[in-house]
């Protein structure tokens, strides 16, 4: 039994990786599901607004989102990998509470960010999949 005043001396059972680790896990992940993923869904319908197979102007206005989206998704993994020690537990919800940065106007930032992302990306390649897509993520989460 483990309280706050007393540590608990048994080392945690849930894996763990080396801290130096975690932005290479982090950076490949996410372009993986945030870049290619959009991407490739985006090939599986017709991409309205393109003309010769480029964006058209009005589709480059979603750039905006995209890197708004970007920079909220960076910000708060920052502010995680700040908060983390020398080995990282591989666990869905961190031990440690953030009430800074973009935490101090929304529960989840990251959440967010990453669906502002994916309407970017969908607006950008005009695409209804990309949309649908972004609509299943939202009720997923």
């Amino acid at each position: 039994m483990s309280t706050p005043e007393v540590p608990n001396p048994e080392p945690s059972k849930r894996a763990s990786i080396p801290r130096w680790l975690v932005p290479i896990f982090w950076a490949g992940g996410f372009l993986l599901v945030h870049v290619a993923l959009p991407w490739s869904i985006s090939l599986l319908s017709t991409r309205y607004g393109w003309v010769a197979g480029r964006p058209g102007r009005a589709n480059l206005f979603a750039w905006i989102l995209i890197l708004t989206g970007l920079g909220g998704v960076l910000w708060t993994m920052a502010l995680h990998f700040a908060r983390t020690s020398l080995k990282v537990e591989l666990e869905r919800t961190p031990k440690y509470l953030l009430r800074q940065g973009p935490y101090q106007f929304t529960r989840n930032p990251m959440y967010l960010a990453e669906l502002i992302l994916w309407l970017g990306w969908a607006l950008f390649y005009g695409s209804i999949a990309v949309l649908i897509s972004l609509l299943v993520l939202e009720s997923v989460s």
